[in-house]
Parts: C-alpha cells; structure tokens; sequence
C-alpha cells in the first residue's frame, strides 16, 4: 500500500505494525515516529527492536494521560535511553541516530 502512494517523505506517526511494513517503510525513504508511550506499551518495544535506527524519529504527543504515564517532551531523554536499551547500543548513538534522521527530514521538505 505504501509503494503505491506518490508520497516522497513521510513520518509514519506513532507507528506501531505491522512489523513487517518496517522494510518497505525504510525504502521507501520514510521514518516512524516512536512516541515516549514506549515507557508504557509493550508492542512498541518489538517495533523499536526490529526499526533500522536511521528511521526513528521521536515525539511526545504531550502533555497527556496515557496508562498512567504524563507524557511529555521532557521524557524525550529517557525515550532515547530506553531505545538504547532496547536495541543494544549506546545513548550517544540514539541520539546521534535521530538527531541525522531529523536532518534528514527537514532537508528534504524544504527543498
């Protein structure tokens, strides 16, 4: 379904599956957005584990309530650190990852 849409750029909000999307969604040059409701939902932690790290970008949706958990932008951090945990790599590396993937994006749409 995504190879036939015309779109050239997109963040796959929230993304949660299917976990087989997550190759055509890499070659298609798009991103997930991973959401700090990761601290909370456990499918999450499978997409994060299968994702290439240079097609993660996250994002807060805060503030709000979510499975009594305030989610909000100042949790980005310990997002970053459990996307770490999660895959196997340092801090630094995460952070380094979606900070490129961000460039990435907004060069392209302001082309």
């Amino acid at each position: 379904m995504l190879s036939r849409s015309a779109v050239e750029t997109a963040v796959i909000h929230w993304y949660t599956g299917p976990l087989e999307s997550l190759k055509n969604i890499k070659e298609l040059g798009y991103f997930i957005g991973v959401n700090v409701a990761l601290l909370r939902q456990p499918k999450m932690r499978e997409v994060v584990k299968q994702a290439p790290l240079d097609i993660i970008l996250t994002e807060s949706d805060g503030p709000y309530e979510y499975r009594g958990l305030r989610l909000e932008p100042e949790l980005i951090p310990e997002l970053m650190r459990e996307i770490a945990v999660i895959k196997g790599v340092g801090f630094e590396e995460v952070v380094t990852a979606v900070y490129n993937n961000y460039l990435n994006l907004v060069g392209r749409i302001s082309r």
